[in-house]
């Protein structure tokens, strides 16, 4: 690594490489350490989790120099030593970026690196970017609630994203967690887009990547849910076999390895509940402090959701119903408070099937918050009320049999994803308005488990289940062979594929 426009400054108990003029001036005029100054209330914190955290700081009156700062901390002293021997993680990504960039990649360099020590003991460890205008991550452009009307534009930034995550691969570059907030795009209407790759926390350069191990790379940025369409997923395989005839011929073996790839990436998510996703990331924000940790969907006010659970009478289990301000609208909100001490369900599985079975294209209602009382095993899931929402009897008025048909390749679909209920019930399912259109969703995600595959007979409990719930709505005959014969075409056409 060329070190030659570095500098090396040393601020009471913190070191810094800097390779940006301005911040290392502005290094030098702080009147106390780096850490004081970001625990300013000035510098809030954009994340915040227990390893680590990112905020924005304004280094000049003018505003024009805004710098992002992710600090790593870490609290174990068996963490420190092993410190000594590799390096801390900042100094580690600030190498990695520029060792990607002489790999002729599109990056942002850090701006610089810095290390607080505590008795010769990396405390905590900094990376700095410079915030870029104009600038915006991928997963907040395609994953818009608002359809991006500009369908064309929307079609060649997918195209420069497959040919820059080969050329990544090509270069031996291995992003262990792909994921479309990896990528920063620079907004400018008036040309072609410019995509560039970003954060490096758990890169790792090698000479040659395998095939085995790009499949994994692109079935983990495949973890999208039905916010990209198929149609755009092809596109983005297209442009990264690079048009080669040779290679397009592999297109549709390769869409089948991924999918399966992807499968076995969201089920180990879930089995293993794994919290956060693009979806979170896209669309809550994180709150951490002393008494709680949790995540909450933009357009709610953090004290109003803390409020109702403060107010929670402690050690009290169960649910309730509560209002809450969302964007300026009164919004009615189930509350679920789970004591995972005691009992096998969490709230935490809750939240992390819910997302789970959305990312694998499921219809599912997604939780609105969710919060954990640190060090007492007290869980809060907020889930929306469907509104408008429907009950099974009413959805099922219009046309018995559509309603009978949908509600059968749903569950076709949660089995071919690998999940199954065995406990089917009219709470399993809610009925929102879609468009012009009311479509199933599965409302209790936590009731579905995870597995390789299910098997036959956990099929036909499901089948029956539902087969028996939909009788006793609609007395008579002919509800059970419907709904077996509508899961039987569902599964014929899909074996067809």
């Amino acid at each position: 690594m060329n070190i030659s426009d570095i500098e090396i400054i040393k601020t009471g108990d913190s070191t810094w490489w800097v390779r940006d003029k301005a911040f290392a001036t502005f290094l030098r005029s702080l009147p106390s350490s780096f850490a004081s100054f970001l625990a300013q209330p000035q510098n809030p914190s954009i994340k915040k989790g227990k390893k680590k955290s990112l905020k924005e700081i304004m280094i000049d009156e003018s505003g024009e120099k805004v710098y992002l700062i992710k600090c790593y901390r870490t609290a174990k002293f068996l963490g420190r030593i092993k410190l000594l021997f590799k390096g801390s993680r900042a100094r580690h990504e600030f190498k990695t970026a520029r060792e990607v960039a002489e790999r002729q990649i599109p990056v942002f360099l850090p701006a610089a690196a810095g290390e607080k020590r505590r008795y010769f003991l990396i405390d905590e460890s900094y990376v700095v970017t410079k915030k870029v205008k104009g600038c915006i991550d991928l997963a907040k452009y395609l994953l818009r609630e608002e359809r991006v009307t500009d369908t064309q534009e929307r079609r060649r930034v997918i195209d420069s994203l497959g040919k820059l995550t080969r050329k990544i691969h090509d270069q031996g570059i291995l992003q262990n967690d792909l994921a479309l907030n990896n990528f920063l795009m620079m907004e400018d209407p008036s040309s072609e887009p410019r995509l560039f790759f970003s954060d490096f926390e758990k890169v790792k350069l090698l000479k040659v990547i395998p095939d085995n191990v790009r499949f994994k790379g692109l079935a983990k940025l495949n973890r999208v849910g039905n916010m990209v369409s198929l149609s755009e997923r092809l596109r983005f395989l297209k442009a990264y076999l690079c048009s080669e005839p040779a290679e397009r011929k592999r297109l549709h073996d390769l869409l089948r390895t991924i999918q399966k790839e992807t499968l076995k990436a969201l089920k180990a998510d879930g089995r293993r509940k794994r919290m956060t996703s693009v979806y979170t990331d896209r669309f809550y924000r994180t709150y951490r402090d002393s008494t709680f940790h949790g995540y909450y969907r933009d357009g709610y006010q953090i004290e109003d959701l803390l409020k109702i659970i403060q107010s929670w009478d402690k050690g009290i289990k169960g649910s309730a119903d509560r209002e809450v301000a969302c964007r300026g609208t009164s919004s009615r909100l189930r509350v679920r408070c789970y004591h995972t001490l005691y009992q096998q369900d969490s709230g935490a599985g809750a939240w992390s099937h819910a997302f789970t079975l959305a990312l694998g294209t499921l219809p599912v209602v997604l939780p609105h918050a969710f919060f954990e009382r640190t060090g007492t095993g007290f869980e809060y899931l907020f889930l929306p009320r469907v509104d408008p929402g429907f009950t099974l009897r009413e959805f099922l008025s219009g046309s018995r049999s559509d309603g009978i048909a949908h509600l059968s390749r749903l569950l076709f679909k949660a089995h071919l994803f690998g999940t199954f209920s065995g406990t089917i019930s009219e709470e399993t399912f809610a009925f929102p308005l879609v468009g012009s259109k009311v479509l199933p969703h599965i409302a209790q995600a936590d009731s579905f488990s995870f597995q390789k595959e299910v098997k036959p007979d956990e099929r036909e409990r499901d089948v029956s289940a539902l087969a028996s719930l939909l009788s006793s709505v609609f007395e008579g005959k002919g509800v059970e062979e419907m709904v077996r014969e509508y899961y039987r075409k569902k599964r014929a056409s899909e074996n067809v594929k």
